[in-house]
């Protein structure tokens, strides 16, 4: 059951529930909690800039086709350009969280 929830754990969501599971069925395994919250914020602190970023670039776009204003609020998760920006950062983050998962194993 501790390795299901280990796997459960994900950087796009709140994991305060998987948290609370590992620490009643493992307590002898809650050292990498810390550092998964810190990954996680430091993920979000990262993906919302490249949502900022792409909502400018999606922006600038619109506007050189003539389109602004302040009814205009570009669907940033859709576009490529956001999948193109979470490409260059989610695998390195990912990376780091199977690490902080196996230590729960």
């Amino acid at each position: 059951m501790v390795r299901d929830l280990a796997e459960a754990l994900d950087l796009d969501r709140d994991n305060g529930l998987v948290f609370q599971g590992i620490q009643i069925l493992a307590p002898d395994k809650t050292g990498a909690i810390p550092k998964i919250k810190e990954l996680a914020k430091e993920y979000q602190e990262q993906s919302a800039e490249a949502r900022r970023t792409t909502a400018e670039i999606l922006r600038a776009k619109w506007s050189n086709l003539g389109i602004s204003g302040s009814a205009v609020v570009p669907k940033v998760a859709e576009s490529s350009e956001y999948a193109a920006a979470l490409k260059a950062f989610r695998s390195s983050y990912e990376a780091r969280l199977q690490v902080l998962k196996d230590q729960i194993r």
